[in-house]
């Protein structure tokens, strides 16, 4: 008599860093033994890198392309089921663009340009050398301000000698 698959173990979500190795388990039983595939829900499976046996679905070397949900199916001729998980990869923040000291003239603005990539996309804040007040997007400290790009505004009228440090935080989603 035919039995339709059922799993034994499921895949389950998964974060992992940039350029490691991640895998996903998935064993089914039934009768005749069902056959095991793997889908991407959106895009198609990285096949140069990607490794399947009987309990698992491997990727080596993953980039940020590889986020994404994964679908395993259980097949034979009694019927068929599927389970999926998702792929959150994870990359350290890297600075595109480095604040730079600069020179204005009197009753001109200072702009201090800073950009930085990462998944997740990296919070960019700023503070004072000797302050304890953080400046974050849209935020402000003493008409000091950062745009949404990232941009640190500082307007000569303070009359101030700035020290700026700048800092990367990882955003949690």
């Amino acid at each position: 008599m035919d039995v339709r698959p059922q799993f034994t173990i499921v895949p389950s979500n998964t974060s992992t860093l940039l350029g490691s190795d991640v895998s996903l388990a998935c064993v089914a039983r039934g009768d005749p033994p069902p056959e095991i595939t793997w889908k991407r829900q959106r895009g198609t499976l990285p096949l140069k890198r990607a490794h399947f046996d009987e309990e698992r679905f491997l990727i080596s070397n993953v980039s940020i392309e590889d986020q994404g949900a994964y679908t395993c199916v259980a097949e034979n001729k009694a019927g068929s089921v599927s389970s999926s998980a998702f792929i959150s990869v994870l990359a350290l923040p890297e600075f595109v663009v480095v604040p730079q000291n600069v020179e204005i003239q009197p009753n001109s603005t200072a702009y201090f340009g800073c950009e930085a990539v990462g998944s997740p996309m990296p919070t960019l804040f700023w503070s004072k050398e000797g302050s304890h007040s953080v400046i974050f997007q849209a935020s402000g400290l003493e008409n000091i301000r950062v745009t949404s790009e990232g941009t640190l505004q500082v307007p000569f009228y303070l009359n101030v000698c700035l020290i700026i440090r700048f800092y990367i935080q990882i955003q949690k989603k």
